[in-house]
């Protein structure tokens, strides 16, 4: 069963942030967490997410729910490291109102 923690997508005046940056996973903790719940907050209405992971994904499952405004990296693959991943969220047009660079931290305990 996933445990999540969430992390909060803003837009402000064109610019993006995400808090918690970076975000602690603890994969073999009881109390995890070993997910990400992504929400779609202030600024982002109308606005699509994509993600892109260098050099790879932390998870097996990314998911959109987009009318939940949320997206879910879930069935963490267990890799120790650190994840650099792009946001890019884009307006109804296709055209790039904001870019971020965030980091997923993945922990053993």
């Amino acid at each position: 069963m996933a445990i999540f923690t969430d992390v909060s997508i803003k837009v402000a005046d064109g610019k993006i942030s995400c808090k918690p940056d970076p975000v602690e996973l603890h994969f073999e903790a009881p109390q995890g967490p070993d997910s990400v719940a992504w929400l779609l907050e202030d600024g982002t209405q109308n606005l699509t997410p994509e993600f892109s992971w260098d050099p790879e994904c932390p998870f097996a499952t990314m998911r959109e729910n987009l009318t939940a405004r949320k997206i879910e990296g879930t069935d963490n693959k267990k890799k120790e490291g650190e994840y650099k991943y792009t946001i890019v969220l884009k307006d109804p047009q296709g055209h790039v109102v904001a870019t971020l660079d965030p980091m997923v931290r993945n922990h053993r305990l």
